[in-house]
Order: structure tokens, then C-alpha cells, then sequence
């Protein structure tokens, strides 16, 4: 869970500007796909 928090910290902290918004979005997608694939 530390890491979670550690991801949502990071959004909070560099959420500010609309593009880090953008690709911190991409990033997540792409990490709960490569979830979502590691768990088929």
C-alpha cells in the first residue's frame, strides 16, 4: 500500500501543471494495464 500512497503523493505533489497531469494519467493506465495482463 506504501507504494500507492507513494503514487498518489506524487500526483498531488506535480499535478499542478496540465501536461505532468497528462502523462503521470498515461503512466498509471499503462501500469494498471501491465496489471491487469500480469494477473490473465
Amino acid at each position: 500500500m506504501s507504494i500507492k500512497k507513494d503514487i498518489f503523493n506524487y500526483f498531488r505533489y506535480n499535478g499542478k501543471s496540465v501536461s505532468s497531469k497528462i502523462i503521470f494519467s498515461a503512466l498509471l493506465l499503462l501500469f494498471f494495464i501491465a496489471i491487469s495482463y500480469s494477473f490473465e
